[in-house]
């Protein structure tokens, strides 16, 4: 594989689905994985397609799953490190209890073949029968995220603590494990390092859900559930959509307002917004007259926007957090789901952000569509939505 620049190369990983059956989200894995191979499964699924007899493959390059056209030695070796280690691994889907005697023991390869080739940077993976039975087009009992939302964590123990929490997203607020449970899906059962909880904490438990929160769309935290005498048995993951969750912002204003804030500010007031709205656009008590001082003097009734311009002094008090926010948060989601940087700013202005305006439920509902699975196209399903409810003409 050779490469003359260092550029990044478009590779459509925002509408890329991970679908899994629930069984398989909750197996149980035989050892620790690295970041790079658990992400190899997951880009593999998302490019699964049926062949003979129901047994699925993958087809993809090596810059493509690195995202950027410079692919060297390094990179090639590291998949290919990674798939003679998947070839060699196995996943249980146990059923019953041994202590109980109705005990059924799975044990399941991963991929039946692996292919790779350094010149072209090809990769094929065909996946096992059994596990072609539990991906993309499993019909019922299944979980499904956007693999874009794990392609930036460093630790496997991040991707799958957030996997196994994408599970309850939206219907649950928290989710529970005993820690034998836990252990075992992320394949650290026996693992003596890890039979002090004190590790656990600071090595896996604190780390992903930091890693979660700070880079995907879930806001993950935990907390000690159980004991027997002064040994942990249980914990408890909650777990909030940030991407639909209200956020908020810091409540003690700043002595000096940043230049960003000044700036929007001086633009409600050319658009003639009262002060009182102002106040409630931005949360600020005392607002900065156009010296810096402050006032609450009110200004002249407010001018109609002008073509192109948000009507800002349409949109209510948002709270604890300011309108910039919640029209930045609308934006990026509609991005996300793939309508367009004009488009997306066409329905912030046609549409708005209030709460009368319906949209964040509409986005909810929508969002909760794609992650069942009952929304196989979601730019074009969204596209549709979105006419139809608000009469745009969006294409």
């Amino acid at each position: 594989m050779k490469s003359d620049n260092n550029k990044t190369i478009e590779v459509d990983i925002e509408n890329r689905v991970v679908k899994k059956s629930n069984r398989l989200v909750n197996a149980q894995d035989t050892r620790p994985m690295t970041a790079i191979e658990r992400k190899l499964i997951l880009f593999s699924i998302t490019e699964a397609k049926s062949e003979n007899k129901g047994r699925y493959h993958s087809e993809f390059t090596v810059q493509e799953f690195f995202g950027r056209k410079n692919i060297g030695k390094q990179q090639y070796d590291s998949i290919r490190k990674a798939a003679e280690t998947l070839m060699q691994t196995q996943i249980r889907m146990d059923v019953g209890d041994v202590d109980s005697g109705n005990h059924k023991m799975d044990l399941i390869n991963l991929f039946e073949r692996f292919k790779a080739d350094q010149q072209s940077g090809k990769v094929r993976v065909e996946f096992t029968q059994t596990i072609s039975q539990h991906i993309q087009k499993v019909k019922s009992n299944y979980t499904t995220y956007l693999y874009h939302n794990v392609s930036k964590l460093r630790s496997d123990f991040a991707i799958r603590i957030y996997e196994l929490l994408s599970q309850g997203l939206g219907k649950y607020p928290h989710r529970d494990f005993s820690l034998d449970e836990l252990k075992g899906k992320l394949g650290i059962m026996g693992v003596t390092s890890y039979e002090n909880f004190a590790n656990l904490k600071r090595r896996v438990l604190e780390p992903a859900c930091k890693e979660i929160t700070e880079k995907s769309d879930i806001e993950a935290s935990w907390k000690v559930l159980k004991k027997s005498g002064r040994k942990v048995t249980h914990v408890r993951f909650f777990m909030k959509d940030m991407k639909t969750e209200a956020g908020k912002v810091e409540t003690d204003i700043p002595m000096e307002l940043s230049e960003q804030l000044m700036k929007q500010i001086a633009g409600m007031r050319d658009l003639g917004l009262s002060e009182e709205q102002i106040r409630a656009a931005t949360g600020l008590e005392i607002l900065p007259d156009n010296q810096g001082s402050t006032s609450s003097e009110e200004t002249p009734k407010p001018k109609q926007p002008k073509d192109g311009q948000l009507s800002l002094a349409m949109q209510p008090n948002t709270g604890n957090r300011t309108i910039q926010q919640k029209q930045k948060r609308l934006l990026d989601i509609l991005q996300e789901y793939g309508l367009t940087k004009k488009q997306a700013t066409f329905v912030l202005q046609k549409v708005g952000i209030s709460k009368e305006s319906g949209i964040w439920p509409l986005l909810n509902d929508f969002k909760m569509g794609v992650k069942d699975g009952s929304i196989k196209v979601p730019k074009s399903y969204l596209l549709k939505l979105l006419n139809e409810k608000y009469g745009l003409s969006l294409l």
